[in-house]
This record gives structure tokens, sequence and C-alpha cells, in this order.
């Protein structure tokens, strides 16, 4: 009886043991399945933040869009740059005009070239004093004007080396300043790298790693993206397993950079319009695809050849010289937040992106491009043609105003055949035609160019023409104006790809 009674409680020991085994095996490889694939967040619930990074403070009426296509909830706003001078700290280039309302503000100071070549041997208590003195000005200007300051951030690119200075900075700083503002700061790729990096992320309530700009190419031969969905989803990663609290820095910005006839890097312009270098009558395309192998995703890099010397909204080109356009995309920025979403884990905040889009920012995607990326919805080409009546020239003749729009969601790249508009002449009876800067036109007769008093056919031709933005042509015409135009519309959509309908104008 004692020997039987003992193999039971064995066999039941062993069988309890067993479970408990095959149980906590079960429990770390769950752990560990979660650790590798983080969860993936849903397009609704990824919060959304901006940079504000001009010298002038963003429309309130921006903001509003902003808002209210995307539920925007913060914007950083650069408030200006710490100098140091005759071994002196100061702000400069502070932001002019008002500050933004209805949502919370993070106020970024950065460093000019002079104060990070001086970081190593800076007081960096001092340094700490004048960014507390600076920012509680700051933030008694946002108690005048109805804005909510929320935060402070510093935007100091310092080398990784110098981690742990950085890291004594933000501890006096905090010590210093008299307020319940966050304080966060940019990182650089590259101190993603460095063990020290963890000692500053202990300072601040969270930090934004900036996934973009990491090189920016110094010769014409060197193929490097601002950023890039692969670089995106690495960089977002690495950021996740520090285990602290992050926003994911992405950019909607492009940028145009100037080279010598030899390929060496002359000059980087963050405000110049592609559209100014892509219809200028000197500029020749000798370059055009993405900067990566897939079709699908992926930043535009465009080169241009000066076929003569030419001034360019004060960007100076002597004959044979290049201009590389780096040109975002909505692909590129829609597979790039995807990656977030799915690397981004536990403690990913959201997502921030550079910059806010403006009406006077000609380089950056639009907000209808951005909405359309967050929402992971398939971008879509749509060329709007409208037509209106003038006051008549005479009782002999009518002039009418065309305006072509790009109110799609995708931006093609630009080129010879980027967009052409053919309107149909009933009778030929053409007088005049006046385009703006980045409109051309030929007058036809059938497929032959020929003189305007004998066309039948009118062709607009542009060579790019961003989400948002349009061109317009005025002609003139003998006699009344017809009730309806027929047109014929081709877009280029893709390097191989053309898109063509007809559309019915009706005149207004």
């Amino acid at each position: 009886m004692f020997k039987a009674f003992s193999s039971k409680r064995f066999s039941s020991q062993r069988f309890t043991g067993l479970v408990a085994v095959v149980t906590g095996l079960a429990v770390i490889t769950l752990l560990i399945t979660q650790y590798r694939k983080p969860h993936a967040w849903r397009t609704d619930e990824l919060p959304l933040v901006f940079w504000s990074w001009r010298n002038q403070l963003p429309n309130q009426s921006d903001i509003q869009a902003a808002i209210d296509a995307l539920n925007a909830r913060a914007l950083f706003v650069r408030a200006g740059q710490i100098d140091y001078e005759n071994s002196k700290l100061r702000r400069i280039r502070e932001t002019q005009g008002r500050l933004p309302r209805n949502l919370d503000l993070h106020l970024v100071y950065n460093a000019t070239r002079t104060t990070l070549a001086a970081f190593e041997t800076l007081q960096v208590g001092e340094l700490a004093e004048v960014l507390c003195v600076t920012f509680h000005d700051d933030c008694q200007r946002a108690l005048r004007e109805g804005a909510v300051v929320v935060g402070l951030q510093l935007d100091f690119d310092v080398p990784t080396r110098l981690l742990p200075r950085y890291a004594k900075l933000i501890h006096k700083l905090r010590k210093r300043l008299k307020s319940n503002a966050q304080v966060s700061l940019t990182g650089l790729p590259t101190w993603m790298g460095s063990a020290d990096l963890s000692d500053a992320l202990e300072q601040v309530s969270f930090w934004i790693p900036q996934c973009y700009g990491a090189m920016i190419p110094q010769r014409l031969d060197v193929i490097a993206p601002i950023s890039s969905p692969e670089s995106v989803a690495g960089w977002v990663a690495r950021a996740a397993e520090l285990k602290r609290p992050f926003y994911a820095g992405i950019s909607a910005y492009g940028y145009a950079i100037h080279y010598s006839r030899g390929g060496q890097l002359i000059e980087v312009r963050g405000d110049l319009d592609p559209a100014l270098i892509a219809s200028h009558s000197q500029m020749a395309v000798v370059e055009g695809h993405r900067f990566n192998d897939r079709k699908d995703a992926g930043e535009w890099r465009v080169v241009y050849q000066a076929r003569g010397d030419a001034l360019i909204d004060g960007l100076a080109l002597r004959a044979g010289e290049y201009v590389m356009l780096d040109i975002p995309s909505v692909e590129s920025l829609r597979q790039s937040v995807r990656s977030v979403r799915e690397e981004g884990g536990r403690f990913l905040l959201g997502v921030c992106v550079f910059r806010l889009p403006s009406d006077q920012d000609q380089t950056n995607l639009s907000l209808k491009e951005i909405a359309c990326a967050f929402r992971d919805e398939t971008p879509s080409p749509q060329i709007a043609i409208e037509m209106e009546r003038q006051n008549p020239v005479s009782d002999e003749q009518a002039q009418l105003m065309i305006t072509i729009i790009n109110r799609g969601t995708l931006t093609p790249p630009p080129g010879e055949d980027f967009l052409t508009v053919e309107l149909f002449i009933p009778k030929p009876c053409l007088i005049d035609v006046i385009t703006d800067d980045t409109l051309a036109y030929e007058t036809l007769f059938n497929n032959q160019v020929c003189s305007q008093y004998r066309a039948n056919r009118l062709r607009l031709k542009s060579r790019y023409l961003p989400v948002g933005r349009q061109t317009r042509a005025v002609i003139k015409i003998e006699g009344e104006a017809p009730e309806t135009f027929q047109a014929s519309v081709s877009l280029r959509i893709s390097e191989d790809q053309m898109r063509r309908n007809k559309q019915l104008i009706t005149v207004k």
C-alpha cells in the first residue's frame, strides 16, 4: 500500500512539474515574441505633432487646418538660436509674429555653429541660465498672446563624444527651471550607438530622434536621400530598444543642392521652389528617378544642368553647373509612418513631422498629402480645369481665364512631359495667350504647330505642379466665348506611367 501510494504521489509531482515547465516556456516564448514584434499601432490611434522651423511664426489658419485634418495635438516651434560671440551667450533670430493658439506649444532652442564649436569648453551652468531666462521671457510673451506653452526643447547637435556634457547641461537646466514645463531634446541617429545617450535621456521627459537628414551629399554622384522608409524603420526600432518615451521625427520636406560643373557642393537651399527650377528655360533634366530601387516609395532625385547662366530666386548658376532636387513623396512618407506604427512599441508617443505645411513653403508636402500618408491611403492624381469669363476687351473679343489645379493627393516627379492640357478650339479664333511663369503653350492645327490665328488646338504644358498648387493662362478670342470646351489631359504619374483623360470644361 505504501509503495503504491508513493508511486502515485511521485507521478503526480512529475506531472505538476512538467506542466510548470511547459507553462514557463510558453510565457518566455510569448515575452520574446512580443519583444521582437512590438504591438503595431492602428492608423487612427497614432498621435501627430509638427515642428515649425521658420523665422516667421505660422499663421493661425495653418494651425487650425492641421488640427482639423489630422487632430494635431502639439507644435514644436523654433523660438531662436543660442549664439556664442565675444565670450558671451545670447539668443538670436527670435521668431516673428504671434504665437499660435488652440494647441500645446513646445519652444525649441538650437545652437549656432559657434556655440557648438565652443560647447566642449563652455560653462554649462552659464548656458543653462541663459536658456532659463530666455524661456521665461518667451513664456511671459505667450501669456500675453493667449498661447499655451507646455515644454522646452533643446536641439543641440553636439558630437556623440560630448553626450555626457550635454546630459550635465540638461541636468543643470532642469534644476534652474522654475516651471512645470516638460523638457525634451532632439536626437541624432548617430547617438543611438553610444552608451552615453542613456544618461542624457534620463534627464528629459521624452526625446525625438530625427530619422532623417543624416547626411548631405557633398558630391553630385553621392546618392543620399533626406530619408527613406528603410532607414526610418531601423532607427525607430533602435529607439524603441532604449525604452525611453519618444516621438519619431520624420521628414516631409525637400531641398535643392547647387553643384559645380565638376560635381562639388556649392550651396544648399531649403527654400527654393522646385517649380521655378523645373520651368526655367535654361534648366535641362539630366537625371530623374527615385532614390531607391522601389517604384512604390522613395523620394525623387531630379538633377538639372544649366544650359547657360541663370539667376533663379537668388540662386546664381553658371552654364554647366547642376541643381539636384530632393523632392519628398507621399508614398515614401506613407511607408515611413507605417514603419513607425510597426516598430515603435509601447514607448512611442507619436510622430513629429518636420515641417508644418504652409502656403509660403513650396518644398514641403502639403497637408493633404500628409493626411493621405497618415491614413495609409493610396495617393491618387486629380487635375481640375476651370474656365471663367473676364471683362471683354471689346465687343468683338472675349477674354477667358484658365486655371489648372492639382486637387489630388499625388505629386508626380517634375519633367518635360509632367502635364499637358489640350483645349479644342471650335473655330480658328485665338488672338493672344498669356501664361504665368510655370506654364508654357503651343498653338496647333490638328497635330502641327502653327500660328495662333489658324489654330484649332491650344496646348498648355507644365513641368511641375504639386498638390494644392495652380497655374493659369489668359486667352483672348475673337467673337463670343463658347459655353464649353473639350479638353484632353495627360499627366505623368510615375517614371513609366501616364494618366490620360478627357474633360468637358464649362465656362463660368
